[in-house]
């Protein structure tokens, strides 16, 4: 039960780790975009 409870949180914490990644380089992009169109 120890090592599937592991797992599962490993699992979990991937996936929290990926969308912040998705949101960090959405931020970037979107932050991009508005000073190029303001430049």
């Amino acid at each position: 039960a120890e090592a599937t409870c592991t797992a599962r949180q490993a699992n979990e914490h991937q996936k929290n780790g990926f969308a912040k990644q998705v949101a960090c380089i959405g931020l970037a992009f979107v932050a991009h975009h508005l000073v190029e169109q303001t430049a």
